[in-house]
């Protein structure tokens, strides 16, 4: 095996194999074996041109790019839409909330919709935060809050339609248990989107991390209000509960509609 010498800072460093001296050399680096008259610059030898030799990974074909390329464009575009859809959804689920009439299929297909709508506009902030801005830290949050809100919705579909009153105490428990922890966990990321999306330097985020802000506020305040004015008392303050609750949930998603608007149209600018 061939056994290399090379300059280092004026001092000759070695033996070494080739192998060893890939990073340690570059093209001018002197250079010198047994068999060689004299020293001679790296990139001078043949057998060394393989420690200088680049091979880029492949060209992505450009359809590929294009067709992930408009992929994230259309979910971001699309969010708009569906956050129109969760606002109607909402006053919706508001509104047979307050006149008594959210145990029927109506309400349950409302509250789904809601949902499926809340998903899809998050789905399409983070193509903008990953395609567009390369952040990923903030989709960890994201996420979370999507597999959170799944739970916590079912647990509503299940106490409006009446369905607790055939089960047992414990199956109870279990269900506030869940939909409880649900509610910490759902606050924690709220918090920690929230403080990704500030560090973040973009305009069109602005409306966005009022709405994190917002939200974060608006499930503190939901929690008091329903602690105070509980659904047993009297029908005039069950009335004020529910119209105070629909006003703190509607408040924010109108920021998040302005946000994603402002995310569409930056979009469509660079990508018409």
């Amino acid at each position: 095996m061939k056994r290399w010498y090379y300059v280092d800072g004026g001092q000759k460093q070695g033996p070494v194999t080739i192998e060893n001296l890939k990073g340690k050399v570059t093209k001018e680096t002197l250079i010198w074996r047994e068999g060689m008259n004299d020293w001679k610059k790296a990139g001078e030898i043949l057998e060394l041109a393989q420690l200088f030799t680049i091979t880029p990974p492949p060209i992505p074909e450009a359809e590929e790019v294009n067709s992930e390329s408009n992929k994230h464009i259309s979910r971001i575009k699309d969010s708009v839409f569906y956050a129109w859809l969760l606002l109607f959804a909402t006053i919706c689920m508001g509104i047979m909330e307050y006149t008594g009439a959210d145990n029927g299929r109506i309400y349950r297909i409302v509250t789904i919709a809601c949902l499926l709508a809340f998903i899809r506009v998050m789905i399409g902030l983070k193509s903008y935060l990953s395609h567009k801005l390369n952040n990923t830290k903030a989709n960890i949050n994201i996420n979370w809050i999507i597999g959170l809100s799944v739970p916590f919705t079912l647990f509503v579909l299940i106490d409006n339609g009446n369905n607790m009153a055939g089960m047992s105490d414990s199956t109870i428990i279990k269900y506030g248990v869940i939909a409880v922890f649900s509610i910490i966990l759902y606050i924690y990321h709220s918090i920690k989107l929230a403080i990704r999306l500030f560090k973040i330097n973009d305009h069109a985020l602005i409306s966005i991390k009022t709405f994190a802000l917002l939200n974060i506020i608006v499930i503190a305040l939901q929690i008091v209000i329903i602690i105070l004015l509980p659904e047993h008392n009297m029908e005039a303050q069950y009335e004020s509960r529910e119209i105070i609750l629909l006003l703190f949930e509607i408040i924010p998603i109108a920021f998040l509609i302005y946000g994603m608007r402002e995310i569409k149209q930056k979009c469509v600018k660079q990508h018409p």
